[in-house]
């Protein structure tokens, strides 16, 4: 047990160099920093060494904290929008132009572009 317990702080402290999935620890540490949490390195390499975790359920995991933090970004941007008050019309495209106010030339060039 002292063993084990000395393995999984060795590869720990590496910064996960040690094992298969260094890369993919990263890339996790990486999605927490981003999604504002702070999990030490140590942790993520002890708790994947301990549970056996492989390549593809760490890129699941990183695929899941990629998710949150993109939904926590479309809902911040959001509520900014709706907090900010400013009218959100549709986009301008030549289909739906009002080209009522134009002259009968420049309605003829509107409709050629």
């Amino acid at each position: 047990m002292v063993m084990e317990d000395e393995n999984i702080e060795s590869a720990a402290t590496a910064g996960g160099s040690q094992t298969p999935n260094g890369d993919l620890m990263e890339a996790v540490c990486r999605e927490f920093r981003e999604l504002g949490v702070s999990v030490p390195d140590e942790i993520i390499c002890s708790w994947s060494l301990s549970n056996l975790v492989g390549r593809s359920e760490m890129e699941n995991v990183v695929k899941l904290l990629d998710s949150i933090r993109s939904l926590g970004h479309e809902r911040k941007v959001k509520m900014l929008r709706k907090m900010s008050r400013i009218p959100q019309v549709a986009v301008k495209t030549f289909d739906n132009y009002d080209t009522d106010r134009l002259s009968p030339s420049n309605r003829e060039v509107v409709k050629h572009l």
